[in-house]
């Protein structure tokens, strides 16, 4: 990818995690710990990209995107931004499975035994992570 696509995708992910920031401040003060958490690295990140490609002086001879990138990067932003709205309302096990079932049947097809072992394995382990050793809530649902 050129130095100008990645400045643009981490421009665009400094925006998310902005905005992913903003919607974590609406869930209760002991359930917000582990969405700020994601933003705020998240956050780090694209600016260290950014910083990174305005620092070099490569220049790549393409500078525009591709049909499927373009796609690649909406559907991506689709997502995590459906995600965290369904967070909100539908909590936060049934948006997180919902989001990482559609994100793996998206970028591969993986078995459904090996999304279904993946899913559970990643909830289990924040459920264990946030909610056991560190006695966090992970947040709660308007609608549930």
């Amino acid at each position: 990818m050129s130095c100008h696509k990645e400045t643009i995708c981490s421009i665009t992910a400094l925006l998310i995690s902005v905005f992913l920031t903003v919607q974590s401040f609406q869930y209760p003060a002991e359930s917000s710990h582990f969405p700020r958490f994601l933003t705020i690295l998240m956050t780090l990140l694209s600016v260290m990209i950014v910083f990174r490609n305005w620092k070099s002086q490569n220049t790549a001879n393409s500078s525009g995107f591709k049909t499927t990138e373009l796609k690649t990067l909406f559907i991506v932003v689709s997502l995590t931004i459906l995600y965290v709205l369904g967070i909100y309302y539908i909590g936060y096990f049934a948006s997180t499975t919902l989001f990482l079932v559609i994100m793996m049947r998206s970028f591969g097809r993986p078995q459904p035994l090996a999304m279904t072992i993946a899913v559970f394995i990643f909830l289990a382990t924040v459920y264990v992570l946030f909610v056991v050793f560190l006695g966090m809530h992970l947040p709660k649902a308007l609608l549930i």
